[in-house]
């Protein structure tokens, strides 16, 4: 080997090598954060609502709505044996499959 490919070569597994060790000491002395202080929720009851005021909902649709056959969705369920693969003529195979033969 020529001495122009001795050093890429060892320049390409000396510099990925000092990189890593480069970064492993670099993040080994930054400080540690400083602990973030705990969350604490309120335990306290919510307030009582402001008396004159209503509180409005929306109307549920009518049991008839949710039947209705019009805003039903078609579902089509497969059943066994209804594919009919159309490639199954022996045109092509050429009876080895352990040839690697054009069997599609």
């Amino acid at each position: 080997m020529s001495r122009l490919g001795q050093v890429v070569v060892g320049l390409g597994l000396v510099l990925p090598l000092g990189g890593y060790v480069a970064g492993a000491l670099a993040v080994s002395s930054v400080p540690d954060p400083a602990p973030r202080p705990a969350i604490v929720l309120p335990t306290e009851p919510a307030p009582e609502p402001v008396p004159g005021t209503t509180i409005t909902r929306s109307p549920e649709p009518d049991a008839d709505d949710r039947d209705d056959p019009d805003d039903d969705i078609d579902v089509v369920v497969p059943q066994p044996g209804t594919l009919d693969d159309l490639d199954d003529d022996d045109k092509n195979d050429d009876g080895d499959d352990d040839r690697g033969g054009d069997d599609d």
